[in-house]
């Protein structure tokens, strides 16, 4: 029976918070009887959610309770962070993915960084037999990154206002350009206004 609808799709549906633990979901067809469900947590490292439980759920949920069956499955975790990491002494070494801050710090995305890097590495390899050490950090966009992660630390129930403030704040070319690190300062002017005030 046809459940999904391939020209919709969720992104960050249903987004509650329990327990300090902030969780959505994310909604892709790929026609109307398969579709990728992601459930996503964001939450302290000693503060693990039963993941399995609540991706059962939300199968039953999406898929309005008729029988399904899981073709793959995957599990990873991400870190939010605006650390900055060193690179190593040896000059042979480079880090460049995740321990070099290819993760956008809010949003845990990497390929565009990542790619991004690779490509001027070979470039860069191809004219003078060198590669570049990967340079992630923007100083604006990394400084509202940290912004934004201490307001979700310190203010975890506010997370559903916020996304949802960002969502009809932005359209959906602005709120991809926000995730995917291309935020201009129109964009970026916008996403401050989502988040809550001192009291």
């Amino acid at each position: 029976k046809p459940i999904f609808n391939p020209n919709v799709f969720g992104l960050m549906d249903n987004i509650v918070c329990k327990d300090n633990i902030i969780k959505f979901t994310y909604l892709l067809p790929n026609n109307h009887y398969e579709c990728l469900i992601e459930t996503t947590f964001l939450h302290q490292p000693d503060k693990l959610p039963d993941i399995e439980y609540h991706l059962k759920k939300d199968l039953q949920r999406f898929g309005s309770h008729h029988p399904f069956k899981v073709i793959q499955s995957e599990h990873g975790r991400l870190p939010m962070t605006a650390k900055r990491f060193r690179q190593p002494k040896h000059k042979r070494h480079i880090k460049a993915g995740q321990s070099a801050g290819g993760l956008r710090p809010s949003s845990g995305y990497g390929f565009k960084r990542i790619i991004a890097w690779a490509q001027l590495a070979a470039q860069t390899y191809h004219k003078h037999q060198l590669i570049p050490y990967p340079n992630h950090h923007a100083f604006f966009s990394h400084k509202m990154d940290q912004i934004f992660l201490n307001t979700l630390k310190h203010m975890p129930e506010q997370a559903p206002t916020i996304f949802t403030a960002l969502a009809e704040g932005l359209n959906g070319d602005e709120f991809g350009y926000f995730m995917m690190d291309k935020a201009n300062i129109s964009i970026w002017r916008k996403v401050i206004q989502a988040l809550p005030t001192k009291t």
